[in-house]
């Protein structure tokens, strides 16, 4: 089997490494584009690190070491505003989500930052949908958390309300959130029993960060939205195997992620693909809350990670064949937001 990709990556590249490439992606934020980034992969294959960086967890604390391409675009991000503050005003506002067994959960309540600066995030609704009624379009997944819901709002972009966003200065205040989120997440996983590796491997992490800059002269601004989404593990679903000859004629359909999600995913992108006229997105809730980044005018960089032991190559395969359809997507071309003064 061969594979042909934009990147690829060794085992002796660095987190600088993978940043440089996506560098100058991650900076488009400021002139108001969106951008998305996947990580996916089978379990231990290094999604969590190469999004966030590694989780360094004792009793007293959560430390994050050796940060990933989130938190590296994040500094960078708040070092070129702190040098342009006579020129522009930005404000940054950060949302973190999570999708474990199609439910939501808001990573940021009940966190003590979220407590003390948190705001409800309220979907802007047309006048006509106000009364009560609730809109096809705004059908949540029948297994969502009570008071969460993913809705559209008046502009088409997907917002679930009820979530909480957080104002944010600097990188140390967004350290301080995933730190806390962290901690957070480990007392919520040993309240319900589970354990945190399987929850953590099965769970599904969506950051957000909506960056708004204006210029201070003209009044004139722009508007964008830089995703980081750390999916859960793309491990197979247990099946009759295979030797090796017939592994080489598998294709992408027969192949069935165990993760629900991952395989609503894969739906998806086939669907894309063939150009059916109805693609499955409200089939999961990662789907459903990627709608946008899938679907609309997004700059989409999706990052493989597999395993180079044996013993993981039909999740390998099967990560590379789905990797491989993504490239094959074509979404549309990106667009500016403006923003320009009353």
């Amino acid at each position: 089997l061969s594979f042909e990709f934009d990147r690829v990556f060794n085992l002796h590249d660095q987190q600088q490494d993978v940043y440089s490439e996506i560098e100058e992606v991650c900076l488009g934020v400021l002139d108001g584009y969106n951008i998305c980034f996947l990580a996916f992969g089978p379990a231990r294959s290094g999604t969590t690190s190469t999004i966030l960086g590694d989780v360094c967890r004792t009793p007293e604390s959560v430390d994050i070491t050796n940060h990933g391409i989130q938190l590296k675009a994040l500094k960078q991000l708040f070092t070129i505003v702190d040098h342009r503050t006579e020129r522009y005003k930005d404000t940054f506002s950060l949302t973190i989500v999570e999708v474990f067994n199609e439910r939501i959960r808001d990573a940021i309540e009940g966190t003590p930052i979220g407590e003390s600066r948190g705001q409800v995030v309220v979907a802007e609704l047309k006048s006509s949908r106000r009364k009560n009624q609730k809109a096809p379009d705004d059908e949540s997944s029948s297994n969502k958390a009570s008071k969460l819901e993913i809705r559209s709002d008046t502009h088409g972009n997907t917002v679930v309300q009820g979530l909480t966003s957080v104002d944010v200065s600097s990188f140390e205040e967004v350290n301080t959130i995933w730190k806390e989120c962290l901690e957070a997440r480990a007392r919520s996983v040993e309240e319900l029993g589970l354990d945190l590796d399987t929850y953590e491997a099965s769970c599904h992490v969506i950051a957000t960060l909506r960056v708004r800059c204006t210029n201070i002269t003209t009044g004139v601004g722009t508007v964008g939205k830089l995703q980081f989404a750390d999916l859960g593990s793309a491990d197979l679903a247990p099946r009759q195997s295979l030797d090796d000859s017939e592994n080489a004629s598998v294709g992408l359909s027969e192949w069935r992620f165990s993760n629900r999600s991952l395989e609503t995913l894969s739906e998806c992108i086939n669907a894309r693909l063939e150009f059916d006229r109805s693609v499955p997105y409200r089939n999961s809730t990662l789907t459903h809350l990627l709608r946008d980044s899938l679907e609309s005018d997004t700059k989409v960089l999706a990052i493989a990670c597999v395993s180079a032991d044996p013993e993981d190559t039909e999740e390998s395969v099967a990560t590379l064949k789905l990797a491989s359809h993504m490239r094959r997507v074509s979404i549309g071309k990106a667009t500016r937001h403006l923003v320009t003064p009353p």
